[in-house]
């Protein structure tokens, strides 16, 4: 009997980038803002079934190579951005345990291993293109603590 297939952290940490992202959602923000929360780029094998499980699950929808969250999905989550980045993914993954995953067999991969390569290295190289990219990078991610940190109180 196959086990039942369950929310992952991985599903959280994409979930959260695409919430702290605009509507809609590239693979590349979805790169960037994933790497600034958890300071690490997804694996191939963690952004294409996550959000391959957001879209049977309703969460999600394709519009070409974009991603479009519902108002309605955005608004349920919106209590979960005033925290820190890294405890949104712990908040968001609790409340997609309440959410049911749908069963169906795994569709399609949502892109190609080719496009999420290309969103890496696009990423990567918006970050690097100035000596002082890596600084800019650090002090932007400072940046956005310290905001999340006024927001909160």
């Amino acid at each position: 009997m196959a086990k039942a297939e369950e929310w992952e952290w991985s599903d959280a940490w994409v979930l959260t980038a695409a919430l702290n992202c605009g509507n809609p959602v590239t693979l590349e923000d979805l790169v960037s803002v994933g790497d600034m929360i958890n300071h690490a780029i997804f694996d191939y094998e963690e952004i294409a079934p996550a959000i391959d499980r957001f879209e049977r699950a309703g969460l999600m929808e394709r519009n070409g190579g974009k991603w479009n969250l519902s108002p309605a999905i955005r608004a349920s989550f919106e209590p979960v951005r005033r925290l820190g980045f890294y405890e949104q993914v712990g908040a968001v993954l609790e409340r997609l345990r309440e959410i049911p995953l749908q069963q169906a067999p795994a569709t399609d991969r949502p892109f190609s291993e080719y496009d999420y390569r290309s969103a890496v290295a696009r990423n990567h190289a918006r970050w690097h293109r100035f000596p002082c990219g890596c600084l800019f990078g650090v002090v932007t991610a400072l940046l956005m603590v310290v905001l999340h940190q006024c927001l909160r109180e």
